[in-house]
C-alpha cells in the first residue's frame, strides 16, 4: 500500500482548498482512493466540505429566472417546460435559492447587529 507523501499532501490540499476540486477528482489525479485522500486531508487540518450538490448561490442566474417565471405563473410544470428540466429540479432549485437567500439575509443581520441573539428577554 502506497502512502501519500508530504509533497503530495500539500499539492492535494491546494487542489482541494484553492482549486475547489472534490475528493474523487484529487484521488484520480494522484492515483489514491477518495477515502485515503479524505483521511490525509483531515490529518492535515483541512476543513472538509459537505458532499453532494453544492449549494446554489443566491445570485445564480438560472435559479433567479426560474423564480421569476414561477412567481409569474405559480406553476412548476410550466417552469420545467420553459427551462427543459423536471419539476423536481425546479422545486429543488427554488428551494435551494430560497435557503441561500435566507442564509444571506441572516449573515447580513448578524453583521448589522453582531450582539443580537434573536431572543427578547
Amino acid at each position: 500500500m502506497r502512502r501519500i507523501s508530504e509533497k503530495q499532501a500539500a499539492a492535494m490540499k491546494s487542489r482541494y482548498e484553492i482549486d475547489g476540486k472534490n475528493l474523487a477528482q484529487i484521488a484520480a489525479e494522484f492515483g489514491f482512493s477518495a477515502s485515503g485522500v479524505h483521511n490525509r486531508l483531515r490529518r492535515e487540518g483541512v476543513k472538509m466540505r459537505r458532499g453532494g450538490i453544492p449549494p446554489i448561490a443566491a445570485t445564480d442566474p438560472t435559479s433567479q429566472k426560474m423564480a421569476v417565471s414561477f412567481q409569474a405563473t405559480g406553476n412548476t410544470s410550466h417552469v420545467a417546460r420553459e427551462f427543459g428540466v423536471s419539476r423536481t429540479t425546479v422545486r429543488r432549485r427554488l428551494g435551494a435559492l430560497e435557503a441561500a437567500q435566507a442564509r444571506q439575509q441572516q449573515r447580513e443581520t448578524q453583521t448589522e447587529y453582531p450582539n443580537c441573539t434573536g431572543s427578547i428577554d
